[in-house]
């Protein structure tokens, strides 16, 4: 119906809402490198549940379409929808604003996601300043969402926050969903790339969430319990299991990629999600995260049933192959821990990608080497099942690095200083920020990513 938007009802003549995940940089000014790219779940459940209850929803994935900010843009004025949600993430605040702006005023502007939940008071400011028909949505938005679109008033929508007549307005509450197992599975029509096929492996993927939030209180995560404050809350298994096997026979789905938090979380869990798919009648190929302290644990014979199910990849967070580091930023993960997961993992051809940071507040030089280093041992262990994503520390609203960094004189505008650089594969994962936290300079921290990537590609293709 309309070029880039997917998932409208076609029948219906007046669109309520359009949802963009917003790009990482203007693909105007430099066309998207080719790199994996997860589909915006949180929006997609925000458009299933809005359409499931009458509203005529689409969705534009500007990432991973790789456009410009004018298609975007012009695609959304050729459309005329009533609302136009946008999600915001640190690094895409900055174009996320520059969309906004260009947006005519008639169209209600919804801005939501982990930034604004974090800081709601200054995003609600920069945003009416370039839009000044704006709400800004607090924590989960399925609900919200739908009470605004049916035209409730502002002030009785739990969760909002806005500016009127230059103040700061702000509705009590929280429209968060405690019983997931009500939400509607989601509609893979809003999705341009689930499911897709893993180039890596050459399976038909999708992605799935089976649960939100996480129980471990990471100094540098926004998606911590300490961070966003919630409990952890799961879809029943059952329930993953029909939705898995829907995914196979609607799409030749292969493979699963469970994008919890921590999916891995204990044995009882994960057997009860596996035996749930057996119920179903489906074996298939999975991949989830786990996390190294909780593995370690784990009976040979457990890992064994795990591999049996389709189990073909772990990711596990180490963050910094530094001891001390790692008891700063509460990691509570041990090296012993770390290898003794990887060994039973490789030990079954099971493959490891791992996930490091450096320029973490506070590393010195040596820290630095020692991660790399560390990463450096996995790799080799593996003989090509061990990888890792090594990303320089970013200051994310509402952390405890956040928190720690302000009370040391830090401001708000100095920490959102940050932006896309980069291309390849590193594009996504490059984002610099402009300030820096450690005994080495980010420009330095980003060439040693760039040395590390180059050697692990060659030890891979070799391998």
């Amino acid at each position: 119906m309309f070029k880039n938007i997917r998932g409208l009802k076609t029948t219906c003549s007046q669109i309520d809402l359009i949802l963009v995940n917003c790009p990482l940089r203007d693909y105007g000014d430099k066309p998207k490198d080719s790199y994996e790219v997860l589909p915006p779940l949180g929006l997609g459940y925000i458009a299933t549940y809005n359409a499931s209850v009458g509203f005529n929803v689409g969705m534009i994935d500007a990432e991973s379409e790789g456009l410009s900010i004018k298609d975007i843009v012009d695609t959304i004025h050729e459309a005329q929808p009533k609302y136009v949600g946008i999600n915001l993430l640190t690094p895409t605040r900055l174009v996320a604003l520059h969309i906004a702006e260009m947006i005519s005023d008639e169209i209600g502007l919804l801005v939501g996601g982990a930034h604004a939940t974090a800081l709601p008071y200054r995003t609600a400011i920069e945003f009416e300043k370039v839009h000044p028909n704006t709400t800004v949505f607090v924590a989960e938005a399925e609900v919200a969402v739908s009470y605004l679109l049916e035209g409730k008033p502002r002030v009785a929508i739990p969760g909002i926050c806005w500016i009127e007549n230059g103040a700061f307005r702000v509705s009590p509450g929280s429209c968060q969903i405690d019983n997931l197992d009500t939400l509607p599975p989601l509609n893979r029509d809003f999705f341009a790339n689930d499911p897709c096929l893993d180039q890596r492996t050459g399976w038909i993927e999708s992605r799935i969430l089976g649960s939100r939030g996480c129980p471990f209180t990471c100094t540098y995560c926004a998606g911590s319990r300490t961070t966003i404050g919630t409990k952890v809350r799961r879809i029943h298994a059952e329930l993953i299991a029909k939705e898995v096997a829907e995914l196979v026979t609607r799409h030749n789905v292969q493979s699963i990629r469970f994008v919890d938090d921590l999916m891995i979380i204990d044995e009882r869990r994960v057997r009860s999600i596996l035996e749930a798919l057996d119920e179903q009648g489906v074996r298939i190929k999975w991949d989830a995260t786990g996390r190294a302290n909780i593995m370690a644990r784990f009976s040979s014979e457990f890992y064994d049933y795990m591999v049996e199910h389709g189990l073909h990849e772990v990711a596990i967070g180490i963050e910094s192959g530094s001891e001390r580091l790692r008891t700063v930023i509460h990691k509570q993960v041990t090296e012993e821990e770390i290898w003794t997961t990887v060994r039973q993992l490789t030990d079954r051809n099971v493959k490891v990608k791992c996930y490091l940071i450096i320029g973490i507040p506070g590393e010195t030089a040596a820290e630095t080497a020692q991660t790399l280093t560390f990463a450096k041992e996995l790799m080799k262990h593996g003989n090509g099942l061990v990888r890792a994503s090594i990303f320089l520390f970013r200051p994310y609203p509402g952390t405890e690095e956040w928190n720690k960094l302000i009370a040391n004189g830090w401001t708000e505008a100095q920490l959102l200083e940050m932006g896309a650089h980069g291309s390849g594969e590193r594009a996504k994962h490059s984002v610099l920020t402009e300030h820096q936290y450690a005994e080495l300079e980010p420009e330095v921290l980003a060439k040693m990513i760039e040395a590390y990537n180059a050697e692990q590609k060659v030890f891979l293709q070799d391998s």
